[in-house]
């Protein structure tokens, strides 16, 4: 499969950066993997697991602690799931999306 990394230094550097940020976060993160019949997906948790749910994606070029960090003033009144896009990831398993192949394999 094709990756969006140059390099395996370019990959690494990534990860750091994701876990720097994750680091930073001024509330309790917990990290899941839940699998899909496209493989593993990341996902990273927050707030009250007894509050109603919010699920939010990132988009763009942005890191998953980054999304979760912009919701960070509605932790205290539920509970945000944030999974790692996974045409977008750095945690969860990359594949190149087709609709095509989605809507055949249903």
């Amino acid at each position: 499969m094709a990756t969006i990394y140059r390099n395996q230094r370019g990959k690494d550097t990534l990860l750091r950066s994701y876990e720097r940020y994750l680091s930073l976060l001024p509330v309790h993160v917990k990290r899941t993997y839940v699998k899909t019949r496209f493989g593993t997906t990341h996902v990273l948790e927050s707030g009250s697991p007894e509050a109603k749910p919010i699920i939010v994606l990132q988009g763009g070029n942005c890191i998953n602690p980054m999304t979760l960090n912009w919701f960070a003033p509605l932790l205290e009144r539920y509970h945000i799931i944030a999974p790692d896009t996974r045409t977008r990831s750095i945690r969860s398993v990359r594949f190149k999306w087709c609709i095509t192949k989605v809507l055949v394999n249903k």
